[in-house]
């Protein structure tokens, strides 16, 4: 019951413009990493449909005032949570055939200040949703050969004391 989400519903080219130029700042960032073959698969790649999609979300972390209960142990509940709303949105916008991307290549403190948001929210997701241009069979990455999906690693472990 923490709820600790705020969602900013982002409409307006101009504003979209504006998380586009700071996915665009990142992505020119993140291909450095890569080199050779690997950075011209990179560049090849569509990873982000802020300004074809009609719809943003960008859903940020805005802690409560004071103690929330059952975030006192593991660290991180309050982002869990956070995340958790964005899997039900994904799988709530699946169920009813919209397409839902989440764009992780945007800077959080430069979305904060373009977009003017409230002080003390911390943006965690940049969500672009609308009617999906293509359907695909496996996810993107997979497909154009960028990565594979690993096996579920399950541990079946009974701790003794």
């Amino acid at each position: 019951m923490s709820q600790p989400w705020q969602v900013t519903v982002i409409r307006d080219p101009a504003r979209r413009a504006q998380v586009h130029a700071s996915f665009v700042q990142v992505r020119a960032r993140e291909r450095l990493s890569f080199s050779g073959e690997r950075r011209d698969l990179y560049d090849t790649l569509k990873l982000e449909g802020v300004l074809d999609a009609p719809l943003g979300l960008l859903v940020s972390l805005d802690p409560p005032d004071g103690p929330v209960l059952g975030t006192g142990g593991l660290g991180g509940m309050l982002e869990a949570s956070v995340a958790c709303a964005v899997t039900l949105a994904w799988l709530a916008a699946t169920a009813e055939g919209l397409g839902l991307g989440w764009l992780s290549l945007v800077d959080g403190q430069d979305l904060r200040e373009r977009l003017d948001l409230p002080p003390g929210t911390r943006p965690l997701a940049y969500l672009c949703l609308g009617w999906p241009a293509l359907t695909l069979d496996a996810p993107l990455l997979e497909t154009t050969g960028w990565a594979r999906r690993r096996a579920l690693r399950v541990s079946d472990t009974d701790v003794t004391s």
